[in-house]
């Protein structure tokens, strides 16, 4: 599963889509779970005052067991939602267009693919569950959502009137979780802000298994690199229910104020609201350099842990993985940070088995 943001972070038009896009381009032949890796090792720069940049994130499951010979051997099908035109929210100028753009890149590489525009909640609910009940062995379906997003999960199309109208990342999690049950290969592309709440709510379900399991056959090093990246990851958390309680209420005010219709706005009124705008950020500005000494320190004290952690996941794996960051760039977010603990619990979590001792 591929979210274009973070948990904590928004999603902005023309960034992550065009990024795929090029990839795959890059790539005609290539795997999509290959192509989805690549593209979620970005970060993704929008240069918006309130966020500079958004960081793909991705979960993998069953990652480090070999693939039999005759994998995606059977039927390859698509299920695609495009969410831009809603109901008393916002709307969105890009799903439909990204969509069809990837569409045909699937059926360029030999997939059936059924598309939904503007849908709700239950309507995308049905698109998905049709693309996964009909998974065998050995067949790889997709799923796509392009929209806006919570951190509770995907918005439909009437969340404006109806503010149920959210298919919950639970459910998204689900669908991974039945395909790969099933025999198929299922990967899962979101395009919405706050989307990087359900890759770890796939990643959160990995976790849990392998503390109820028996110890795992990847490598004693396993749980040991889990539980020091969800220490720091409960660290970095507490930190951010201190930051929106310091700052969360002065960025709430800015995005309302951006968010304001000003047809009918004399030119005194636009630069009243501008000069609000920048008296806001100014705040906003401050509290975070009062804060992020504390969000430094904090990553810190974790990091010689993590490196070494690191290091012995990357040994049992044969793949390398970056140094974790130095520096905080988003103390709002935390993107970098949260990026590559998610690298590491994904390596961790995906090693190749042990092989057997003989004799």
């Amino acid at each position: 599963m591929v979210a274009a943001a973070g948990p904590r972070e928004w999603a902005f038009d023309n960034s992550f889509a065009p990024a795929l896009q090029e990839v795959l381009a890059q790539h005609p032949g290539q795997d999509l779970g290959q192509v989805l890796e690549e593209v979620a090792t970005r970060d993704l720069v929008v240069g918006n005052p309130e966020q500079a940049e958004h960081h793909p994130t991705i979960a993998q499951v069953g990652g480090g067991q070999p693939a039999p010979k005759n994998f995606r051997s059977g039927r390859k099908r698509a299920a695609l939602v495009a969410n831009q035109n809603y109901v008393a929210v916002s709307g969105l100028k890009t799903p439909a267009e990204e969509a069809m753009k990837f569409q045909d890149q699937l059926r360029s590489r030999g997939f059936e693919v059924q598309t939904a525009a503007d849908a709700t909640a239950e309507q995308m609910r049905e698109e998905y569950e049709a693309l996964v009940d009909g998974a065998g062995p050995d067949d790889e379906v997709v799923g796509y959502f392009s929209g806006h997003g919570l951190p509770q999960g995907l918005v439909g199309i009437l969340y404006g009137q109806l503010p149920g109208d959210i298919l919950p990342n639970a459910a998204i999690s689900e669908y991974v979780d039945q395909a790969v049950q099933r025999g198929a290969r299922m990967s899962f592309i979101l395009d919405s802000c706050h989307s990087g709440a359900a890759v770890r709510t796939v990643m959160s379900e990995q976790i849990a298994r392998s503390k109820r399991g028996p110890a795992p056959a990847s490598g004693d090093g396993l749980p040991k690199a889990i539980a020091l990246a969800e220490a720091a990851r409960r660290d970095l958390k507490r930190f951010s229910a201190v930051w929106e309680q310091r700052v969360g209420s002065v960025l709430q005010s800015i995005q309302k104020l951006k968010g304001q219709d000003l047809k009918g706005f004399s030119e005194a009124d636009r630069k009243a609201r501008d000069a609000e705008l920048d008296r806001l950020r100014a705040i906003r500005t401050r509290l975070e350099q009062r804060l992020a000494p504390l969000a430094l320190q904090i990553w810190t004290r974790r990091i010689a842990a993590l490196r070494q952690a690191a290091h012995e996941v990357a040994s049992k794996s044969g793949r390398p993985l970056r140094v974790p960051p130095e520096t905080i760039t988003d103390v709002r977010t935390l993107g970098d940070q949260l990026d590559w603990l998610d690298d590491l619990q994904n390596q961790a979590l995906n090693l190749p088995p042990r092989p057997e001792k003989l004799g």
